[in-house]
């Protein structure tokens, strides 16, 4: 009260910023990076990079990214939903399973049965006239 100087108060970013947490992360080739069991997706600018990460760990929603030679930018956190990790089936050809059978030999031989089938089936008259004992 007896100083005769006025106050000077301080912007309430400055303050905020002094009292962030800060921690260095190294960006992945897909832009993203992990903090506290959270995915967040940076710039990708960033990739392949290390960058200090600064955060208020009461607010983990928002970070900011900052790296060498480049502007501070705001990572969100990455919702990862139920679907995102589900990989589509290996085809039978790309494992290392040895198949039974083939394809292609399985209908040459359905053909070559049908084929015999109907041959089978149809009239012979080679035997017709070399019965024992020829009449003629």
């Amino acid at each position: 009260m007896r100083d005769e100087r006025g106050l000077v108060f301080l912007d309430v970013s400055v303050v905020a910023e002094a009292f962030l947490h800060r921690e260095t992360r190294r960006i992945d080739e897909a832009r993203c990076f992990s903090l506290g069991g959270n995915r967040y997706e940076a710039s990708a600018a960033l990739a392949n990079l290390e960058a200090e990460i600064a955060y208020d760990p009461m607010d983990m929603e928002t970070v900011t990214v900052r790296c060498r030679g480049a502007s501070p930018i705001q990572a969100h956190r990455m919702e990862i939903g139920a679907f995102a990790s589900k990989a589509p089936p290996v085809p039978l050809g790309m494992t290392g399973n040895i198949p039974e059978t083939s394809r292609l030999l399985d209908a040459l031989e359905k053909k070559y049965k049908e084929d015999h089938g109907q041959m089978a089936r149809a009239l012979s008259f080679g035997e017709c006239g070399k019965e024992e004992g020829s009449h003629v």
